[in-house]
């Protein structure tokens, strides 16, 4: 179950090419590449400042790279990017909040929906306001927001930090079966080395800046196979975890 190195057999539905992006003095882009396979779920994960969030605001196009490609087949509105901040409209309800990000991209989502995600992820009353709300209703209402038109691509940057440990092992298992369901691929950034043996196919250990790529694990056999519960219990799990420890905490001997 667990190996290294990458699994080229799927479709590609987004490819990063040669990516620069510079702060001066700082390099944190040098000629990054990054491929993502159909139906895949690819989670990025190493230290603080690495640069795993500018990558993603590349790969959304949120940021322009200074040089490099990035290449997906999927429309803007088949696409969603949830970032660290949950930039929810201070003015408008929590419900409204989870319906914003539809009514944007012009697309007709029945409240009803966004209602029983809502009530899903223990958002209630969804008639509170951002500010009356705590952090983790606020986290999971911009998740709902993210996910609620059913994205084929989605770039997640901590999407459970903030949540109690049953509400997250739940919500994992209701990704998990999204993921399935709607063939969703996906790029998620995370510190919890839980959530990402959890959740990935793939998960790729990134030392920077500049940002590189420091180890690749594959997980592939274990995402949505083992209810997230059990999968705590069995030994690869214990595995895994040891793996991804040593890997974001070794030394790069450039």
């Amino acid at each position: 179950m667990l190996s290294d190195g990458p699994d080229d057999s799927r479709v590609k539905v987004l490819q990063a090419q040669d990516l620069y992006v510079s702060f001066p003095p700082l390099h944190v882009l040098d000629g990054f590449s990054l491929s993502t396979g159909y139906n895949e779920v690819v989670v990025l994960v190493g230290p603080s400042g690495a640069g795993k969030s500018t990558l993603l605001d590349c790969l959304t196009g949120l940021r322009a790279p200074d040089a490099g490609t990035v290449t997906t087949g999927y429309a803007r509105h088949e696409t969603a990017y949830l970032m660290q901040d949950t930039a929810l409209l201070p003015w408008r309800s929590l419900l409204g909040n989870a319906l914003v990000g539809a009514a944007i991209m012009g697309l007709k989502i029945p409240s009803q929906n966004a209602k029983e995600l809502l009530e899903l992820m223990g958002v209630s009353p969804n008639t509170l306001l951002p500010n009356e709300a705590s952090e983790g209703m606020r986290q999971r209402t911009a998740l709902v927001r993210t996910l609620l038109h059913r994205p084929k691509l989605v770039f997640l940057d901590e999407p459970f930090s903030h949540i109690d440990l049953p509400r997250k092992l739940s919500l994992q298992r209701w990704f998990l079966s999204l993921v399935k369901d709607q063939e969703t691929s996906a790029i998620i950034v995370t510190h919890d080395l839980e959530d990402a043996i959890t959740i990935g196919d793939r998960v790729l250990i990134l030392h920077g800046p500049p940002l590189r790529i420091h180890k690749e694990i594959s997980v592939a056999t274990l995402r949505g196979s083992i209810d997230p519960i059990e999968l705590r219990s069995r030994p690869i799990f214990g595995e895994l975890f040891s793996a991804l420890w040593s890997g974001v905490n070794a030394r790069d001997t450039l």
